[in-house]
C-alpha cells in the first residue's frame, strides 16, 4: 500500500513474472507461439512510438497503482 515502494523495476518484475508463468503452464505449443509472436510486435510498435516521440511509455503514479492492483486481484483469483 506504500505507493514509495511501487516503482518501474518491480512493476516490470511483476508483469514479466506473471507473463512467463502463464506461458510456461500453458501446453498449447502454437498459443505459446502465438503470445510470442503478439508481443513481439506489441514491443517494436511501443519502441517505434517511443522512438518517434508519440508515447513515452510511462504511466503516471495512480495509472501504476491501479495496473498494479488490478494483477494482484487476478493473481489472488
Amino acid at each position: 500500500s506504500d505507493r514509495s515502494t511501487l516503482n518501474g523495476s518491480r512493476l516490470g518484475t511483476l508483469l514479466g513474472d506473471v507473463e512467463k508463468l502463464a506461458n510456461e503452464t500453458n501446453p498449447d505449443q502454437s498459443a505459446r507461439l502465438e503470445a510470442l509472436e503478439e508481443e513481439i510486435q506489441e514491443r517494436q510498435q511501443l519502441v517505434e512510438d517511443i522512438s518517434s516521440g508519440e508515447f513515452d511509455g510511462l504511466l503516471d503514479d495512480d495509472e501504476a497503482v491501479e495496473a498494479a492492483g488490478n494483477i494482484l486481484d487476478l493473481a489472488a483469483s
